[in-house]
């Protein structure tokens, strides 16, 4: 489990330095990849990947295509951050 662990974080890395660099379209097909494989990920795992889509779709100036994964933080925010973060 801990390869599949360390192989997750290590593309987010990736999707990271893509979104930073400016590569929005590179960091949207890795995030999306990553969100493929739901059983591998942890729950911040996935929210992490759903935020990061959302910010590159928003730089992009495709709100529409951003909505999705808004909803998606916000539903999980609750599991991440803990019952408050409503």
């Amino acid at each position: 489990m801990d390869s599949a662990v360390s192989n997750v974080d290590r593309i987010i890395e990736d999707g990271d330095k893509a979104l930073n660099e400016g590569h929005y379209r590179e960091a949207i097909s890795i995030f999306t990849s990553l969100l493929k494989r739901k059983k591998t990920l942890s729950p911040l795992q996935e929210f992490i990947a759903s935020q990061r889509i959302c910010v590159c779709h928003r730089m992009l100036n495709e709100f529409k295509a951003a909505l999705p994964y808004v909803r998606r933080c916000l539903a999980m925010s609750p599991e991440v951050h803990g019952h408050g973060s409503r």
